[in-house]
């Protein structure tokens, strides 16, 4: 079983949809965490960036 991201019904012509499979769904959070919490100035970036791992 895999895991598919997408937009909101009202705007899922802006993007398309990512497909992932759970492994590769982890590492694109890991991703994501990892170079957010490089970038995060604010505390509320920070907070985002928390809510995420």
């Amino acid at each position: 079983m895999g895991n598919v991201i997408s937009m909101p019904k009202a705007q899922e012509d802006a993007a398309p949809s990512l497909s992932m499979s759970n492994g590769l769904t982890s590492v694109f959070l890991d991703v994501l965490v990892l170079s957010g919490s490089r970038i995060a100035n604010t505390d509320r970036e920070k907070e985002l960036i928390n809510l995420l791992f």
